[in-house]
């Protein structure tokens, strides 16, 4: 089940990272992990570009429109870290339907933006062509999305810590 789906479950989002994120001071090092998030994040969607320019168009399963995607709390702590903002909701789709953030010419959301789900996954295509591209592209995005993954492991604790402290 999809989290925070009301408008007043949103509101509650909002409001306990508004209140829980007073005192910066406290938050260092999280931001910090949300700053390292940032860069591999924009690293990675370099390489991206390519992939989703040459699979995404073509795809005919997509998963934007086959997953069911939302903002998980690791998410919602990244953006709101390094962009002191949420989303104006939670990511919600109709049955049947895609993404609503799917464009003509893909994702509408920025990567840093986007559910960590969205980037993390790559579909066979994707698999392949990363691969044909050569061992060092694919180890280095490989790579990448497992920093990013550790990272964000990394700032969730020290986010705890941090309000709990």
């Amino acid at each position: 089940m999809v989290p925070w789906q009301t408008p007043f479950d949103w509101q509650q989002v909002e409001q306990f990272f508004s209140l829980s994120c007073r005192g910066t001071s406290r938050l260092a090092a999280a931001e910090h992990h949300a700053a390292v998030i940032a860069r591999s994040l924009a690293s990675a969607d370099i390489l991206f570009q390519d992939l989703c320019t040459n699979t995404c168009s073509c795809c005919v399963d997509s998963c934007c429109t086959r997953a069911t995607v939302w903002y998980d709390f690791r998410d919602l702590l990244f953006i709101y870290l390094s962009s002191k903002s949420l989303p104006a909701h939670q990511l919600t789709r109709q049955k049947g339907q895609s993404c609503p953030q799917l464009s003509v010419n893909g994702c509408s959301l920025k990567r840093v933006r986007r559910p960590f789900i969205c980037t993390w996954y790559l579909c066979p295509e994707q698999i392949k062509m990363s691969q044909d591209l050569g061992k060092r592209k694919y180890h280095e995005l490989s790579e990448l999305l497992l920093e990013i993954k550790t990272e964000r492991e990394a700032m969730e604790g020290a986010f705890i810590y941090a309000v709990t402290a």
